[in-house]
Parts: C-alpha cells; structure tokens; sequence
C-alpha cells in the first residue's frame, strides 16, 4: 500500500520530485479518443506510460499488442 510505501527514502523522493518537478520528472495524462492498439500510440522519446485508467481503474500490466479503448486514459511519466 502507499501508506507503507511513504516510509521508504526512495519512495518518498520519487515522490516529492513528481508532485513539485524539482526532479525534472513530469506525469500527464492522454486520453485515448478511438479504439487503437498501444503501440501505435505515439510518445515523445523520453516519454513512457506507467499505467492506463480504464473506468475506474488503472491497469499497470499491459503490453504493445493491448488495444485500447475509446475514453481510457494513459499516465505518461517523462523527464524534461
């Protein structure tokens, strides 16, 4: 659980350089506006999805071949 987890040094400095970019670290969301396998989503290269939101749930195992939904929503982690 996060609650464990912001006991952990590394955790909670993941976490303070996401929530503040001090770390240079940026997380954004992309919603999905038709049906399209993952891989042919188009990313900048230091860009990586983390996880989708599908409903009301994310969705953190998926692989290239995945087909996405309409309305779901990638998490894309990136560094500036």
């Amino acid at each position: 659980m996060l609650v464990h987890a912001v006991n952990e040094p590394v955790i909670v400095d993941f976490i303070m350089n996401v929530s503040t970019s001090a770390g240079g670290i940026k997380l954004r969301q992309k919603e999905v506006s038709a049906e399209t396998k993952f891989s042919d989503i188009s990313l900048m290269k230091n860009e990586k999805v983390i996880a989708i939101y599908r409903g009301e749930i994310f969705l953190l195992d998926f692989t290239v071949d995945m087909m996405l939904e309409k309305g779901d929503r990638l998490v894309i982690i990136s560094t500036r």
